[in-house]
């Protein structure tokens, strides 16, 4: 008895995506699903550099600005709805880069909002004064606080708790909205494959056009991950780079359809047990 011929597996696409005829095959007659779940794999893959990334940056600001800020920070008392500090007022807490103001604590009526000023924030006796955006100013009336109290070791905690979960919060916000976005170009590019089965004079169900797509853009995703990662690319105008991206998805859909037009008279034309949930 023949063996079945032996599939692709999920990561076997991560890498035979941008040059394999047979992977694109197995994923239309042997995958099964819709390729949805393979589209979030590749998308979860694609964050897991820019997220380690961007954990590494938010420990070195940790340990090197933001602990220059935190001892800036006096210790603060609001009692009554009424504030009071331990340093002399006006008192500024400034950028440790470039001097900038970035907070002021007064309580002689000196200042009294963040007009020219470069402040984002400005605490009097008895208001909390933030800056929203360069046109919006609000006032937070102190009045129903009872008591609270803030010093170097709270402001550290503090820190240290943004810096330890902030990632760990993001990423699934991140990962669900690109996941949102890559699944409805490919339901629009998997009707772009029709007009290319066509062409080709190719059967494929719409539901086969739909997997293959899903892996068709892998070299998509990993070029936009490579090129968010280089500097050098930034500079690039962005409906330059998104062209690029539908040239190469248009090109690896195309790729993928002509690869089942030749399709080898020993694939199965039905899904396999033992092939990948996509």
């Amino acid at each position: 008895m023949d063996r079945e011929p032996k599939g692709f597996a999920y990561f076997d696409a991560l890498w035979q995506s941008f040059f394999s005829p047979g992977l694109y095959v197995d994923v239309a007659k042997r995958w099964q699903g819709i390729g949805f779940l393979y589209l979030l794999f590749i998308v979860t893959i694609s964050w897991l550099p820019d997220l380690v990334k961007m954990q590494i940056g938010l420990q070195a600001w940790h340990g090197n600005a933001a602990e220059a800020f935190i001892r800036q920070v006096p210790a603060i008392n609001i009692t009554d709805g009424v504030a009071s500090a331990s340093a002399d007022t006006p008192y500024f807490i400034k950028d440790p880069k470039d001097g900038k103001v970035l907070g002021i604590i007064d309580f002689t009526g000196q200042y009294t909002n963040l007009e020219n000023t470069s402040a984002m924030v400005l605490l009097t006796r008895k208001e909390v004064i933030a800056k929203h955006s360069s046109s919006e100013t609000r006032s937070y009336d102190l009045s129903g606080v009872k008591h609270f109290a803030i010093d170097q070791t709270r402001v550290r905690h503090w820190v240290h708790l943004f810096v330890t979960w902030i990632v760990l919060l993001i990423a699934p916000l991140v990962i669900v909205f690109t996941y949102a976005f890559r699944m409805i170009q490919a339901l629009i590019y998997a009707a772009v494959g029709m007009a290319f089965a066509n062409w080709f004079h190719v059967k494929l169900t719409y539901n086969e056009l739909l997997r293959i797509v899903c892996v068709a853009l892998t070299p998509v995703i990993i070029f936009t991950m490579v090129t968010d990662l280089l500097p050098m690319f930034r500079t690039f105008p962005r409906p330059l780079v998104w062209l690029i991206h539908l040239a190469i998805a248009l090109w690896y859909i195309s790729f993928a359809v002509k690869a089942c037009a030749a399709e080898p008279s020993d694939f199965p034309s039905t899904p396999s047990a033992s092939a990948p949930l996509a």
